[in-house]
């Protein structure tokens, strides 16, 4: 009897530390970050208005030629003239992701599609060409919610047949850059440079 139950005990042993090794790999492909060139998109803190900022990191391939443009605050542009693509991506902290939603999915009902980007909620549709993706990172209140609206374009529609859809369907480097969306949260606002 006594030996049974020392089996029994082996055997659990065995296999907790089994599910435990299986854990940790899965979440250890779960975590690895994406390579490439870093942007980093920083908004104001509306929602703590104490100088931090809140953050969203853009990864792209090294080599893919991609020009980025600094619109203006929580915006960037990135550009591959040579694939034919442009990629902006507005950051916002503010109260227009709900009214936003409905707004697009009743106008845009034959195109739009609600799913997963990665971890978060996000919801996509098409205009002209154009796709439209909507990425939920966080509601803080129904005054502030975290997200980026993400249009995907053709840099010149004249002359091919390539749409927003067929980029982000088709184009691995595309699906990449919108895929590896990495939301940090609040940060440290960068210090002023004195000299």
């Amino acid at each position: 009897m006594n030996i049974k139950k020392i089996v029994t005990s082996v055997l659990l042993i065995v296999l907790l530390i089994a599910g435990l090794f299986t854990l940790t790999g899965c979440g250890a492909e779960k975590t690895k970050k994406p390579e490439g060139i870093k942007e980093t998109i920083l908004i104001h803190n509306s929602y703590n208005n104490d100088g931090t900022k809140v953050s969203l990191d853009v990864y792209y391939p090294e080599n893919a030629g991609i020009e980025v443009e600094d619109k203006y605050e929580g915006c960037k542009i990135l550009t591959d003239k040579e694939d034919n693509y442009k990629i902006t991506i507005r950051f916002n902290e503010d109260s227009t992701y709900i009214d936003g939603k409905k707004f697009d999915s009743e106008r845009y009902v034959d195109t739009y599609k609600e799913f997963k980007l990665g971890e978060y909620d996000a919801y996509s549709y098409e205009s002209n060409r154009s796709m439209t993706i909507v990425a939920l990172f966080e509601e803080m209140n129904e005054h502030e919610i975290r997200h980026a609206e993400i249009l995907i374009d053709v840099v010149s529609q004249a002359g091919n047949e390539d749409s927003g859809k067929n980029f982000y369907e088709n184009n691995e480097e595309v699906k990449s850059i919108i895929n590896y969306l990495t939301y940090n949260g609040t940060v440290p606002a960068p210090s002023e440079v004195t000299e």
